[in-house]
């Protein structure tokens, strides 16, 4: 018995959608396992290239949180104001270096000493997407220091406010009044 020409169609649709049902489903216990180093080498984490914070841009504010000191900013909207510390830049990069060193989620993947400036890939919890994030540590004296941190998606239009949440956590961790 010969099948119609819909007959053909419909068993194609039906192939396909078994066929993308079990690559996603393969995709996804790929990632919940955390095996997603082939991801990184297709997609990338993004351009981790140096910025400068004073005439930064930003990519857009439904996807991104910058926190900056009083004045430095100036291109961009600043999401929140980041006081001076009374600590030496040295013990502010220090904690940062201690702190970061413990987060099996963030990666340093750029690094400029000159400017104290760090790039970090900081991966999310369950679906292990890459954010970006760029801190960079400012001196205002001999025992005074603050910096400069901007963390953004690297995929999707919204983050549901976690660049804010992981810029807040941030900043609570490297204030010398926690520690």
């Amino acid at each position: 018995m010969a099948m119609s020409g819909f007959d053909v169609f419909r068993l194609t649709v039906i192939g396909l959608s078994v066929a993308v049902l079990i690559l996603g489903a393969v995709l996804l216990g790929l990632i919940y396992s955390g095996r997603t180093a082939w991801l990184e080498d297709l997609f990338g984490p993004g351009e981790l290239t140096e910025i400068d914070f004073a005439t930064l841009e930003r990519q857009s504010a439904s996807n991104s949180y910058l926190a900056c000191p009083e004045g430095l900013c100036t291109a961009s909207r600043v999401d929140r104001t980041v006081p001076v510390y009374p600590v030496s830049i040295d013990t502010l990069q220090q904690r940062l270096i201690d702190w970061v060193d413990g987060k099996p989620d963030v990666t340093l993947r750029r690094l400029e000493p000159e400017k104290r400036q760090y790039h970090f890939v900081a991966r999310t919890p369950r679906m292990r997407f890459p954010d970006l994030v760029t801190i960079q540590l400012l001196e205002r004296g001999a025992e005074r220091s603050t910096l400069a941190i901007y963390s953004r998606s690297v995929y999707g239009k919204s983050d549901l406010g976690k660049n804010e949440a992981r810029v807040r956590t941030w900043l609570e961790v490297l204030a010398p009044e926690t520690r």
